[in-house]
């Protein structure tokens, strides 16, 4: 299995400039003069590589404004990347707190370019707020589950149909996982495929339907969030939105509260939930779904950093005690439900 590439025979490649990649570090200045120039921004002095993650990342600077060229790679589509700059731009005019995406010249949002490990979609967004949120309080995280109630909200209240994926536990059990089974011991391997049959059939009979169901950002971690100069709560990154259960949404950030303060976990916690209350109702049957969606959270977690990994070594930070802290909440939420 090769993330991003398909599978072929003996002459994969054969028809290739040079040796086959898994991914390519794209020009500058050729996305200056190629990519750049399409949107309607003011004249740009640079053109710079930042960062490389699940998509590569290339700060573009004008005068007095910054934008940042978001660079997917396979198996990404282009209309999926069209798709998330329709979202941020609809939901930024419904008012929600959302970095926005930057329209072509020519209509859209999204291009692509041709690189040697295959078609790479590309967007442009305006720069997000600076401030992160690394002071973690009791009043933060409730704005915090304020801002998420609301985000829900708006995303409620849109009316389009957007090419982005629904929930699929066949296809993250089936065609994710196994990507897995080189990075584990065969017994916690086995143990992710029992916990996983688990819960493909406990989740099955869920029924999908507003409110409990619908449209998330479904990587609501702490670091895509950003604190503007008022204290204001914005959103970007909406590259794994999809069709989703709320309560995993919630179990996202539950997630990434826990691993920022694990002493003050409780009192933030509760904060984040008395705040999402205080603006919409918790999704119906919140509590007994939320240990399967940190599950069903963690078994992603694994199974994409195992399939990507080839793409990061060497390029960005990586803890080799990943997978045994995600394996570790794992058992510990199927504990929860006395697995």
């Amino acid at each position: 299995m090769r993330y991003g590439l398909e599978s072929a025979g003996e002459n994969a490649g054969g028809d290739r400039t040079g040796f086959p990649v898994q991914s390519s570090v794209l020009d500058e200045l050729a996305l200056l003069s190629r990519v750049v120039s399409g949107y309607s921004i003011p004249p740009v002095e640079a053109c710079r590589f930042l960062t490389r993650g699940d998509a590569d990342i290339y700060r573009v600077t004008t005068k007095g404004a910054r934008f940042y060229l978001k660079i997917y790679r396979p198996p990404d589509t282009l209309a999926h990347a069209e798709a998330e700059g329709q979202l941020v731009t609809d939901l930024a005019a419904g008012g929600a707190p959302v970095v926005r995406a930057i329209p072509r010249t020519v209509g859209g949002y999204a291009c692509e370019v041709q690189a040697v490990e295959g078609p790479r979609p590309i967007l442009l967004f305006e720069e997000a707020p600076s401030t992160q949120v690394s002071e973690l309080g009791e009043q933060v995280c409730e704005a915090l589950g304020r801002a998420i109630a609301g985000l829900h909200e708006a995303l409620d209240a849109l009316k389009g149909d957007y090419a982005l994926p629904a929930a699929d536990t066949d296809r993250l059990l089936d065609e994710r996982l196994p990507y897995a089974r080189d990075f584990l011991p065969a017994a916690d391997y086995a143990y992710l495929e029992a916990i996983g049959e688990r819960l493909r059939v406990h989740v099955a009979a869920w029924p999908r339907e507003r409110p409990a169901y619908g449209l998330c950002h479904a990587d609501l971690v702490l670091s895509n969030v950003r604190l503007a100069a008022d204290g204001g709560i914005t959103f970007y990154d909406f590259g794994d939105a999809c069709y989703i259960w709320r309560s995993f949404e919630l179990a996202v950030i539950r997630l990434s509260i826990g691993r920022r303060a694990p002493e003050r976990f409780g009192q933030l916690w509760d904060a984040l939930l008395s705040g999402y209350s205080a603006v919409r109702a918790l999704p119906a049957e919140f509590d007994a779904q939320l240990p399967w969606m940190l599950i069903r959270r963690q078994l992603g977690f694994i199974s994409g950093n195992a399939a990507s990994l080839p793409l990061r070594l060497g390029t960005q930070p990586f803890e080799s005690d990943i997978f045994d802290c995600a394996l570790a909440s794992i058992r510990s939420a199927a504990a929860e439900l006395g697995l």
